[in-house]
């Protein structure tokens, strides 16, 4: 890599962007899809607030969120070979471990939140690289869980290199992200996801893994914004179909001084969010309307109440091993094989594994995701 052909570090402007983010939100048509997008996200949100048991979208759609998530850092590995757990390759089972490390980080980073009052900060933002760099994956060597010591730089060929703040900066502009967080409200929750999004992919801190927790960051900020009752609204997947755009508005930040230009680019970014958000908002109703009529179906299939116990738990796995099941379970062993085979010959689950470790594949819910 020829240093020289990098620009020099961009240093953005604190947060908050006073100026910048009220001019935008002086032009209606922008207000306009700011609230569409808030309804949008709205209706999502009442589906997790009004079910009995909430988890049965969101270890899903979480898992659905992981394996996208990765997916733009190069993974290959899908849903069906996370739950399945059988990788016929190393590098399919090392995927595996890194889509693993990104539910993970998701449940901590929502654990840290509760615990801390909703409250970020630069051990959140730590612990959660941590997290998705342990289990020797890709980065682990990259010193998980610190911030760089050394400058980093992106290689882009179509839309230019990019050289994020340097490294002696790095601890005061997370702090400023923290404090923008944590003290101050935009006028809506999502404005200030997409603005914090972009200023930690423009201080870039770590060595690796930075997207991933950028991505991480919105569902969180959203949380602790008390906007989502649960974290658990992704977007990776219109990024990665959007990704050129995404990443020429990332790059035309970077690359703006000029104040009038500013609140262009600012607002062009903020537009393709917000799209984003309405364009998802409209996927996971439509993902939990399946699941939820999914569990209807299945529940309808079994005769006893206590069945219901093996339901959820298919729901928070997509899979079980009735084995390993039984040492927790209050159900009788004959009554956890019985029921699994029952639901296998209904076709809402599929019998893997060897007979020394049988394990069950929820494959009606991995085939909706």
């Amino acid at each position: 890599m020829n240093i020289n052909d990098f620009p020099n570090p961009h240093i953005p402007e604190k947060l908050p962007l006073h100026e910048i983010i009220n001019a935008i939100v002086s032009d209606q048509d922008f207000l306009k899809l700011s609230f569409s997008a808030i309804a949008k996200l709205s209706g999502f949100i009442g589906y997790l607030q009004n079910l009995p048991n909430p988890q049965i979208l969101i270890s899903s759609l979480t898992l659905q969120e992981s394996v996208l998530s990765s997916k733009i850092e190069g993974t290959i590995a899908t849903i069906s070979d996370v739950v399945e757990d059988s990788p016929q390759s190393e590098t399919i089972k090392n995927d595996i471990v890194e889509i693993k490390n990104y539910v993970e980080a998701m449940k901590f980073g929502k654990s840290e939140l509760s615990d801390r009052g909703f409250h970020f900060s630069s051990y959140l933002i730590r612990m959660l690289h941590t997290i998705l760099l342990t289990n020797n994956v890709r980065g682990a060597n990259k010193a998980p869980g610190t911030f760089k010591v050394e400058q980093n730089y992106i290689r882009n060929d179509i839309i230019g290199n990019f050289t994020p703040l340097p490294p002696m900066l790095t601890d005061e502009y997370i702090e400023n992200l923290v404090d923008y967080i944590n003290n101050y409200d935009e006028i809506t929750p999502i404005l200030q996801a997409g603005i914090a999004h972009v200023q930690f992919e423009m201080i870039h801190p770590f060595q690796d893994g930075n997207g991933r927790i950028g991505r991480l960051f919105i569902p969180l900020i959203l949380y602790a914004k008390r906007l989502l009752p649960f974290p658990t609204f992704y977007i990776s997947r219109y990024f990665a179909a959007n990704d050129s755009n995404y990443k020429k508005c990332l790059s035309d930040i970077s690359k703006t001084n000029n104040p009038k230009e500013l609140v262009t680019v600012w607002k062009k970014w903020l537009t393709f969010f917000f799209k984003g958000i309405e364009e998802e908002s409209v996927r996971h109703i439509e993902t939990s309307k399946k699941i939820i009529e999914l569990s209807n179906e299945i529940e309808r299939a079994i005769k006893r109440t206590d069945q219901k116990e093996i339901i959820d738990y298919l729901f928070d796995n997509l899979w079980i091993e009735p084995a390993n099941f039984n040492k927790t379970s209050y159900l009788s062993s004959t009554t956890v094989y019985t029921t699994l085979r029952h639901l296998a010959d209904l076709g809402f689950i599929t019998r893997s594994g060897s007979k020394r470790k049988t394990r069950y594949v929820f494959s009606k819910l991995v085939d909706l995701l």
